[in-house]
């Protein structure tokens, strides 16, 4: 049986904590150095993340976006499919 993808976009302003958020959520926090010092997120970095709902397995394309205006120009193309 093939596992259902689904592909999420994490997207807003710059600066309110979506990359610290998936880091903290998908990832042990003993792996992160440090969460103070993350580097801006330029145009799209992808988070697959693989959850059981009812004994099965769901994987997640998450897509955490750049919130910086320099990057609004791409968004478009990286909703699509999502």
């Amino acid at each position: 049986m093939q596992v259902p993808e689904y592909k999420t976009l994490f997207i807003g302003p710059s600066g309110i904590g979506k990359t610290t958020f998936l880091l903290k959520s998908f990832n042990n926090k003993n792996d992160i150095p440090n969460l103070e010092n993350i580097s801006i997120t330029i145009g799209v970095d992808a988070y697959p993340v693989t959850l059981y709902k009812n004994n099965r397995k769901i994987r997640l394309n998450i897509w955490d976006c750049a919130g910086d205006q320099r990057y609004k120009g791409l968004g478009k193309e990286y909703y699509k499919e999502s």
